[in-house]
């Protein structure tokens, strides 16, 4: 067990997540493994195959980081030449894949302290911390297999609470580097959004988009915008597999300031 209580929480997840994930991957018929995903141009294999690379290069900067190196550990064509292997490979195989990098990951974090946990690695948008690397990668799970399920026409789900943990990760550490890394459609002007969780006055956000940083800072307020639902609403709003207006039009989300604001967010706020 790691010493960090949110780590071990962030563990835990990933192996419920990876195990449901796994088992209904084993059972996969042709036609489903091969149906093109709501990540186009990927089809359900590919989508598979990139849960398993990517968990397999986390995995590869922790221990790089844990030796005392920020160096990539696994280069691009290893990544391309595995994301390859796993693409060829028939659904039971794939779901040992998953089953042994959800075992690989989390063993990992056995027996860290803070200095463990402090130690830096590599990370193509900025090299992180061992602890973030355990957040990203249950938010790499917990998206994935919603898109996963959707996929698959099915009705997605994203737990709450999963939701709710990873929310801190998504908005003070991800966005920021994602936005400076030049994804949103336009730069801000200085604009002002309360991202608020319904019910969990701790759990509030003042995210300011300026031309050339977006800072997210646990606040209640002033904003222009107040954008206020479920945790799992703002988590996919944030990872960009809903839009504003449709979870405002369904209901699962509030909305109080200018509208004006509403239709800049889509523009200003960055996709991962």
């Amino acid at each position: 067990m790691s010493s960090d209580p949110e780590v071990e929480r962030c563990l835990s997840a990933i192996r419920e997540l990876s195990g449901a994930l796994s088992q209904d991957v084993a059972g996969l018929s042709a036609d489903e493994w091969d149906r093109v995903t709501n990540c186009a141009p990927w089809r359900v294999r590919d989508l598979v195959a990139h849960i398993v690379s990517s968990g397999e290069g986390f995995a590869a900067s922790i221990r790089e980081a844990l030796k005392g190196s920020q160096q990539q550990a696994v280069s691009h064509a290893e990544r391309d030449r595995r994301q390859a292997e796993l693409v060829a490979a028939d659904p039971p195989t794939a779901a040992k894949a998953i089953d042994t990098i959800t075992s690989d990951f989390t063993g990992l974090y056995d027996g860290l302290e803070e200095d463990g946990l402090s130690a830096i690695g590599f990370h193509r948008r900025g090299n992180r911390s061992v602890r973030w690397f355990a957040a990203h990668r249950l938010a790499e799970i917990a998206f994935h297999s919603w898109d996963y399920q959707v996929s698959l026409g099915r009705e997605p789900k994203l737990d709450e609470d999963v939701a709710l943990l990873l929310l801190p990760t998504l908005l003070e550490s991800n966005a920021p580097r994602t936005y400076a890394a030049g994804l949103s459609a336009e730069k801000g002007t200085g604009e002002r959004y309360l991202l608020a969780v319904t019910d969990h006055p701790d759990a509030q956000w003042v995210v300011t988009i300026d031309p050339d940083e977006l800072t997210a800072v646990r606040s209640e307020g002033p904003a222009d915008l107040a954008i206020t639902g479920t945790a799992a609403a703002l988590a996919l709003l944030i990872y960009g597999r809903y839009d504003l207006s449709s979870l405002f039009q369904s209901g699962a989300i509030r909305l109080e300031g200018d509208a004006a604001f509403a239709e800049r967010f889509q523009a200003i706020f960055p996709r991962p």
